[in-house]
């Protein structure tokens, strides 16, 4: 697999090689080590050179624009699937302060931050509508839920720790681990930074998507303000925009 990161944005081009050398590092290091997953090669391609559009089943492009366009307003950064090829959308202009590479409250509301977060969940799911077998429970309502979106970094998304390069510090997202999706499972490490104490639980700015057994949605979060204050709600959009997609999510009856 390779991910094929095109800068369509004001930033840099220093900047951008710099997150693609955090993102290498983040998911070979990290995320594929942890979910057992091959290897990802991940680059800078040049955007004058590349084609007006990636369709590839190997290759995941990673668009960094300016702004968003119209149906993607309030929204960091995202990922999808079109013609059963996946990609990543980023947004410089909806960064809070247009942080490229930390963010200094370690929120990880930076450029960097948004790109390898939505990285990390597509590497693991490239449909983007995969869901998992998971006995969930709503604290707030007591709703039970049979499945839950195979999306690891969303449940921490407000956590991130600092990777050092060169003298500067790139955000690196937190995300669960396998543990995290068996609602059985003993004490284990059920993320990276080892902020939870149980499975499917979340951190204060995070959320999930639960699916019950008559198939509707619910987007359930951890009841703070998210990283991102804008009027549209990135997890209340990413639920919506997926499950209006071809097919929407399917499921997936075994364990990341």
């Amino acid at each position: 697999m390779k991910i094929a990161i095109i800068n369509k944005s004001s930033a840099s081009d220093a900047a951008i090689a710099g997150v693609a050398d955090a993102m290498g590092v983040y998911l070979n290091q990290f995320v594929c080590n942890d979910y057992e997953r091959q290897p990802v090669d991940v680059y800078v391609e040049d955007p004058a050179t590349q084609p007006a559009e990636i369709v590839h089943p190997d290759i995941i492009p990673c668009y960094v624009f300016e702004q968003p366009g119209p149906t993607e307003l309030g929204i960091l950064a995202y990922h999808d699937s079109q013609k059963g090829c996946a990609f990543i959308r980023a947004f410089l202009s909806v960064i809070p302060n247009r942080e490229l590479l930390r963010d200094p409250a370690g929120r990880g509301a930076s450029l960097c931050g948004a790109m390898l977060h939505d990285a990390a969940e597509t590497v693991i799911d490239t449909s983007a509508r995969l869901y998992v077998d998971a006995k969930f429970s709503d604290p707030r309502t007591g709703a039970s839920f049979g499945q839950v979106a195979l999306e690891i970094c969303d449940p921490v998304q407000d956590d991130a720790w600092s990777w050092p390069k060169n003298g500067l510090a790139y955000d690196m997202p937190n995300y669960v681990k396998p543990a995290w999706f068996l609602w059985d499972s003993p004490p284990s490490s059920f993320d990276h930074m080892g902020l939870l104490a149980a499975p499917l639980t979340m951190r204060p700015g995070g959320y999930l998507i639960a699916r019950a057994e008559d198939g509707g949605e619910q987007v359930v979060d951890a009841r703070r303000t998210s990283r991102i204050a804008h009027e549209v709600s990135a997890a209340t959009w990413r639920a919506a925009h997926r499950a209006a997609g071809p097919g929407g999510r399917s499921t997936r009856r075994d364990y990341p």
